[in-house]
């Protein structure tokens, strides 16, 4: 039977009011919204192991908004008592210095 770490490192989570972001890596978000904060913590088909290394970020989180910052994407979250919604959540994924420029675009909660 194959063993799990599905806790992040504390140091990779950001909370806000019934939500929690975890960054997994500088690629790769986990975003939970929870009314009451209840949040799931068994492992995920996609990311067993959360207990990795804490990639380098920047958090700011207010009464108003959470913004979450890597090297690759910037994630905005209004905070609302609806929870994530279009208006309220976006991730923008920054150009790289690999990329061409101006490659730079956003996702908006809702769209695949």
């Amino acid at each position: 039977m194959p063993t799990f770490a599905p806790i992040a490192n504390p140091s990779a989570i950001v909370h806000g009011p019934d939500v929690r972001f975890t960054v997994l890596t500088d690629r790769l978000l986990r975003l939970e919204y929870s009314p009451g904060g209840n949040f799931e913590d068994r492992p995920s088909q996609a990311f067993w192991f959360r207990d990795q290394p804490v990639p380098l970020f920047r958090a700011n989180v207010t009464h108003r908004l959470v913004e979450i910052e890597t090297e690759f994407l910037q994630l905005r979250y209004r905070i609302t008592p609806r929870g994530f919604q279009r208006s309220t959540l976006s991730i923008r994924l920054k150009p790289s210095a690999s990329a061409a420029a101006g490659s730079a675009r956003t996702w908006r909660f809702g769209m695949r």
